[in-house]
């Protein structure tokens, strides 16, 4: 199998938005929005991706990939599960499947991740290719 690795600049933005407008969450279109953007977006405190932000994000994401800002792997390298429990305002209507989508730390362990940063809510996992 060969696999390029290209770390995410200007020069493609076009790919990065195709894979969110074209297949990510293909199957869950209550995260069409996402462009991982929805996590430090200081107007949403809910954490929300659903189809009406999609607008919104997609033109932050392309704005800041254009200025060097968005930052990023074109490649199934980097991940994010979830290590806290959901907390906030509606945590206890936050179904597990939503909770957990990106899947748990020990999965990505046993495919031969390892722990980059703990961070308050999640963990960045990364696999060298």
């Amino acid at each position: 199998m060969s696999l390029e690795i290209r770390e995410l600049a200007p020069d493609l933005t076009d790919d990065y938005l195709a894979f969110f407008d074209n297949d990510a969450f293909a199957d869950f279109p209550w995260w069409s929005a996402c462009y991982c953007r929805f996590w430090d977006d200081p107007a949403d405190t809910e954490g929300d991706s659903s189809p009406q932000h999609r607008d919104r994000y997609r033109a932050l994401v392309t704005d800041l990939i254009r200025k060097g800002s968005q930052q990023g792997l074109l490649a199934v390298a980097e991940a994010y599960p979830t290590t806290a429990p959901p907390s906030g305002p509606y945590a206890d209507q936050i179904p597990w499947s939503a909770h957990n989508h990106t899947g748990p730390l020990e999965m990505y362990r046993k495919a031969g991740f390892t722990l980059h940063r703990q961070l308050e809510r999640f963990a960045v996992v990364r696999k060298s290719l």
